[in-house]
């Protein structure tokens, strides 16, 4: 589903917005029709006839619809719209050519279906009884059918129809969406090249999502700028990192060259420096010196991360396939947490409103017993 969803991923997009192509039932099928209005009253008028046209004659529930706005402010100005009485009668006179055109083309291919064709035996000739035109079904169905329509359609049609639950709209909602999945792929580019360091601030924040991330950064890009700072850490960087397979060796960084360290080797030789003076076994005051730049907690966050991408680096060098990858990637990080929350935040709500709909039927309820109780 990711690879599926991402394959016109715009990865610098930072809007995290997707290149799509729609279809209906969020699979390849029959391609969305696109429909232009003068104003919001005729477009959201337009969408609540295509609700209840689609409901009745699909059986759908209400909470299988889901509207999509460019922002949630318009979203929210489209549901609060849907109840608008000249909303209604707008949506009202849709439907009304709706179900028409509906009928209309239906007659169209029943006359085409009940065309005949007569061939000439003695000659071969092909003659075709002519269909018949729009024009002409127009004039028919004006005439002769409109009435019979009309009846037929308030039978299927009444003033309840347009009475919709906004509450049961947009309930079926992606928690996994278009942020995450730029994330994700972010990620896995970034394991191709641990040495980029453009991916490697973005993986570092997708990674620690924390609030001091952008400062973590730069005092690693000083390091890594700083020429002092630099040979210290080259001092501790190791040029090629070898990872094992069972059939060869994978090299999944090098040094860009001899002059610049990457962002990710100076997180590297940190780690290293981190562990050395853990275990008391650093003697030169100029290698601490680059410890001091940082806080304990930012120091913590930059060991965390190397062990997590080293983590990732060995299991990618394995025979796995990507799925095996991405779940393992989704276990190990804060992606889940961060949907967990959102899907809970979501039950809490759901459970929310229940509470309140249930105290809300027992008042009446109680209310309804008071009533209808003998009076002594």
């Amino acid at each position: 589903e990711i690879v599926r969803v991402s394959q016109n991923l715009i990865i610098n997009n930072r809007t995290c917005r997707i290149q799509k192509q729609l279809y209906t039932n969020n699979v390849q099928g029959n391609k969305i029709q696109l429909h232009a209005f003068k104003t919001p009253s005729d477009e959201i008028s337009y969408i609540l006839s295509e609700i209840i046209y689609l409901k009745k004659n699909y059986n759908y529930k209400y909470g299988d619809f889901v509207i999509l706005c460019r922002t949630n402010k318009t979203l929210k100005e489209t549901l609060k719209s849907i109840h608008n009485v000249d909303i209604k009668k707008k949506a009202y006179k849709y439907l009304i050519n709706k179900f028409l055109n509906d009928k209309q083309n239906h007659l169209i291919k029943q006359k085409e279906y009940d065309t005949k064709i007569i061939q000439n035996n003695n000659t071969n000739h092909v003659y075709k009884n002519s269909p018949i035109g729009n024009d002409e079904i127009n004039i028919y169905e004006n005439n002769q059918k409109y009435e019979e329509y009309m009846k037929e359609f308030h039978n299927i049609f009444d003033i309840d129809t347009f009475k919709i639950p906004i509450k049961e709209l947009n309930k079926k909602k992606a928690f996994f969406g278009s942020k995450e999945i730029i994330e994700l792929i972010t990620f896995l580019r970034f394991l191709l090249n641990v040495d980029d360091n453009i991916i490697f601030k973005k993986a570092f924040k997708i990674i620690k999502n924390m609030k001091n991330t952008k400062q973590i950064i730069d005092k690693l890009t000083s390091c890594q700028t700083n020429q002092h700072l630099s040979n210290i850490l080259m001092e501790y960087s190791h040029d090629i990192v070898h990872i094992k397979t069972q059939q060869n060796k994978i090299h999944k960084h090098e040094r860009i060259n001899n002059d610049k360290l990457s962002l990710f080797s100076c997180v590297q030789s940190i780690t290293h420096l981190f562990i050395l003076k853990k275990r008391q076994t650093i003697n030169k005051e100029s290698s601490l010196r680059v410890l001091n730049i940082f806080t304990e907690k930012e120091l913590k966050s930059i060991v965390d991360f190397f062990f997590c991408i080293n983590y990732f680096l060995k299991f990618a060098a394995h025979i796995n396939s990507v799925y095996y990858l991405v779940i393992e990637v989704l276990k190990k990080t804060n992606f889940l947490k961060r949907l967990q929350a959102k899907i809970q935040k979501k039950t809490d709500e759901e459970k929310k409103e229940n509470n309140i709909m249930n105290e809300t039927i027992s008042h009446q309820r109680n209310d309804t017993m008071e009533l209808h109780a003998p009076q002594n």
